[in-house]
């Protein structure tokens, strides 16, 4: 579901996916999150980034996602209303997508997360990287919305909420995948989550939410796993997630140097 759907569009949507087991998720706009909870979403996409919930100069359906960030630039860190919003979505089993790669570019960090930067065609790079510095010198404080995010993810993961990983290899173009989703659990463990945290949330959460967990997401007896070889102990520096050597999938071990190397300067070649 996206942001401009409907209740009405909602409630049949979810009554036709769950009749064939199938989830419902949504970057929403038009909809908040408590009525989507109420409606029969399955997950929430961009963690609480996207929430109209605080938005409380919102009239029916409208969608002002100047208001709706600015709302949320406002919100108390420790805010009884989230807190709230954050026991609704566990009542009603809706679980939450973090996709910080995507909204971290804006806050002074890499211009293309993860080291992606070599994988870009140059003159993508050129594109991304001038897109990258015009954002860094805006008087906004873009800054302020993402760290209360990494802390609401928190609370909502310690309240007992299911916490997701996803990339959104989109936005400016700082974010590509693979080298997203290993950033995504870097984010993650600078955001207070321990390593052990964050590799469930990106493996066997997500396992959870689509109930296969009894066979995939973990690395058990009886289930399937593919394997990552990483150099380097997580533990120590969770930026020695960066150093995969293998990977194993479906049995088959993948050089990965080879396979990064192969791309170099590729990306963004129509």
């Amino acid at each position: 579901m996206y942001v401009h759907a409907t209740k009405e569009d909602m409630m049949a949507v979810a009554r036709e996916a769950h009749k064939r087991k199938l989830k419902v998720t949504g970057h929403l706009g038009t909809i908040t999150y408590r009525e989507a909870a109420e409606l029969g979403i399955d997950d929430l996409e961009h963690g609480f980034f996207v929430s109209a919930d605080f938005d409380h100069a919102r009239k029916g359906t409208e969608y002002n996602t100047v208001r709706e960030t600015k709302a949320l630039e406002d919100l108390d860190i420790n805010s009884a209303e989230m807190k709230s919003l954050f026991r609704l979505l566990i009542n009603k089993n809706v679980a939450v997508t973090s996709t910080l790669p995507v909204f971290k570019p804006y806050t002074k960090s890499e211009v293309v997360l993860g080291g992606g930067d070599s994988a870009l065609l140059p003159e993508a790079l050129k594109i991304v990287s001038d897109r990258w510095q015009y954002y860094q010198n805006k008087p906004w404080d873009n800054g302020i919305l993402y760290k209360k995010e990494l802390i609401w993810e928190k609370q909502f993961y310690d309240t007992g909420g299911l916490l997701v990983c996803g990339t959104d290899p989109t936005g400016s173009g700082n974010v590509l995948p693979g080298y997203g989703s290993r950033t995504e659990v870097e984010l993650l463990v600078e955001g207070g989550f321990s390593v052990i945290q964050a590799i469930k949330i990106a493996t066997l959460n997500g396992a959870k939410y689509l109930e296969k967990d009894k066979i995939i997401g973990s690395v058990e007896v009886g289930k399937k796993a593919d394997l990552v070889i990483i150099n380097g102990n997580l533990e120590n520096d969770i930026h020695n997630i960066r150093n995969t050597e293998i990977v194993f999938k479906n049995g088959i071990g993948f050089d990965s140097k080879k396979i990064f190397e192969s791309v170099k300067g590729h990306v963004g070649l129509n």
